[in-house]
């Protein structure tokens, strides 16, 4: 199964679904967690595997889409609302990543482009100019014989005169394509949008989720972390036709979608990883406002997860590793209980 995203950054490499290092730490149609009986709260990894594996639906037919895009530019792609492609560096992008989990039906599905100029490590920007290139395709393959076919163009967009928008701080763009999935997921679709004019409310509980998460994986406490996930989990794996074997495999490797940048020499001894401090952060709303995450506010990580940690790669290179966290309101609470959605 093909769930890896895989991004050049000159000297850095980004991979989308990769293995979270607790071993190395420092001292169908589904519904949403609010539906689920408390004992599977409180699954160990076993439990997990097979809970996971019985109610993953197989398909004969398993239609995957792919995003590519190639530029120079910083930009942000949104599939349904949901972003499915980010940079904001001053570096050349090209991006290779399913879409699968921002697909939550068959039909129209919208598409969002912002095109923006390289951003420089210190948040700034000369304006948009004639020599701006993006280009952005989205293919589809199927499975036949037991193998994918070849990736058929269901959608293509060049971005094209610049003179136009030349000057300006950012170009964005809306239209749609047409996706045929078998399955149906919830999403976010009840969720109750967030209350954006009360930000600083919202701000303390993400703030509280993201750092009872960096908590878990500090103590090491792999089940709170993976029952969390645990309904995110199913959506993804449903959208991608994971099968028992690859379950297994996402499981007890500890994979999650996210995202490893190596780049330069590393400038600190870290022993292990090291979690970045919740601080430097804005909250970004998604989907209608009914999904929220943190997000780097500015310098060389501008707009990746704020749920990520540093350490020392091979050769003494630099490695961060992001993390998707994003969180809905859950729709049974009238407290606004937040649940992982993604």
């Amino acid at each position: 199964m093909d769930t890896k995203l895989t991004l050049k950054l000159n000297s850095a490499v980004i991979k989308r679904a990769i293995p979270i290092l607790l071993l190395f730490l420092a001292p169908g149609v589904y519904s949403c967690a609010q539906h689920r009986p408390p004992e599977q709260l409180h699954m160990n990894m076993e439990a997990r595997v097979a809970y996971l594996d019985g109610i993953i639906e197989n398909y004969d037919q398993q239609p995957i889409y792919r995003l590519h895009i190639d530029t120079k530019n910083a930009y942000k792609v949104m599939i349904n609302g949901f972003p499915v492609g980010n940079n904001f560096g001053d570096i050349t992008t090209n991006l290779d990543v399913v879409l699968n989990h921002a697909i939550l039906k068959s039909g129209n599905q919208r598409l969002e482009i912002q095109v923006y100029p390289p951003y420089h490590e210190d948040g700034t920007a000369r304006p948009l100019s004639d020599q701006d290139s993006f280009s952005l395709r989205i293919v589809r393959t199927r499975m036949e014989n037991g193998e994918h076919s070849e990736p058929e163009r269901v959608y293509e967009f060049n971005l094209q005169d610049q003179d136009a928008y030349a000057g300006k701080p950012t170009f964005a763009f809306t239209d749609q394509f047409k996706a045929n999935v078998p399955y149906t997921l919830s999403g976010w679709k009840e969720a109750k949008p967030f209350d954006v004019a009360d930000s600083l409310a919202i701000k303390e509980k993400l703030y509280n989720a993201y750092r009872e998460m960096i908590e878990a994986y500090e103590r090491k406490d792999i089940d709170y972390i993976w029952n969390a996930y645990l309904d995110a989990d199913a959506e993804w794996y449903q959208a991608e036709y994971f099968d028992t074997a690859t379950i297994g495999d996402f499981q007890r490797n500890y994979m999650r979608r996210g995202k490893t940048y190596v780049y330069g020499r590393a400038s600190e001894n870290i022993d292990g990883v090291k979690f970045f401090p919740l601080e430097d952060f804005k909250i970004n709303f998604y989907c209608g406002d009914k999904i929220a995450c943190l997000e780097f506010s500015s310098g060389k990580f501008k707009g990746e997860s704020k749920f990520a940690y540093q350490a020392v790669a091979s050769l003494g290179r630099n490695e961060v590793q992001f993390f998707d966290l994003f969180y809905m309101q859950n729709p049974a609470s009238e407290d606004g209980e937040l649940v992982i959605v993604r």
